[in-house]
């Protein structure tokens, strides 16, 4: 198989198309083992994560099985092209939905840590934009500082649970902070949104860290979903209040 690196915003649709594409083709027969998702992350240029989205996606088409301590395998085109559409609509919803959690849960932790936070927790949200900047050349490298900046939020909040809930949405909505990241230009603006969240969040003001929270994963769900404008008055503030 000759892999190409993957260049597009929505990572994981581009790994579909290859593999599939390879399936298709008869480069990869049905039976054939796929290589270890260590080894796809590493020829794709892409994390683990979006090949394991990649993967979910092509085994609910029916063209891989995945077998638990076995590895993955190709199978036969059970659905064409047809599939292909299906699946990725699938996942677009799915980023949907998760990114909506995010609404939900992330713009309240800002408002918390503005309330709560301490001068480490400050000194460490300044370390993970640090962090950031210094990523901004090399996606993966920048998506560390981004990550370690909103758990920082969630550690300030002094909220266990909270924490652990960002924790997961971190690992799950990789792919949508990858075609962020990936975006022209947004690296640079994810890292201006920063500095106006960890601002406000330093003022003690809940309500300016919330609305700034919120704008931020607008614009990363404008640019995971391929929409042009966020829909702000239908999320409003995660918390069944309309946006002002």
């Amino acid at each position: 198989m000759e892999i190409r690196p993957i260049r597009r915003s929505r990572v994981y649709e581009a790994i579909v198309e290859q593999l599939q594409e390879f399936i298709l083709h008869g480069e990869l027969h049905p039976g054939d083992r796929l290589p270890p998702e260590r080894d796809l992350a590493a020829r794709f240029g892409v994390s683990r994560v979006s090949v394991r989205q990649a993967l979910a996606v092509l085994h609910s088409m029916g063209l891989v099985d995945v077998r638990s301590g076995g590895g993955t395998f190709a199978r036969a085109d059970s659905g064409g092209v047809s599939a292909v559409a299906a699946a990725l609509a699938a996942g677009r919803e799915m980023t949907r939905a998760q990114m909506e959690v995010r609404l939900i849960v992330e713009p309240s932790a800002a408002a918390l840590a503005a309330r709560r936070s301490r001068p480490d927790d400050l000194q460490e949200m300044a370390g993970a934009l640090d962090e950031q900047a210094r990523g901004i050349p090399t996606p993966e490298l920048g998506l560390k500082g981004d990550a370690r900046f909103h758990l920082a939020i969630a550690k300030a909040t002094k909220n266990p649970l909270l924490v652990k809930m960002v924790e997961v949405i971190m690992d799950a909505l990789m792919p949508s902070r990858e075609a962020s990241a990936r975006a022209p230009g947004g690296p640079q603006r994810a890292l201006r949104d920063h500095r106006r969240i960890l601002q406000a969040i330093r003022h003690r003001d809940p309500r300016t860290a919330e609305r700034a929270m919120r704008s931020h994963l607008l614009t990363v769900e404008r640019l995971a979903l391929g929409t042009r404008q966020p829909d702000q008055k239908a999320h409003g503030d995660g918390l069944g209040r309309p946006a002002s």
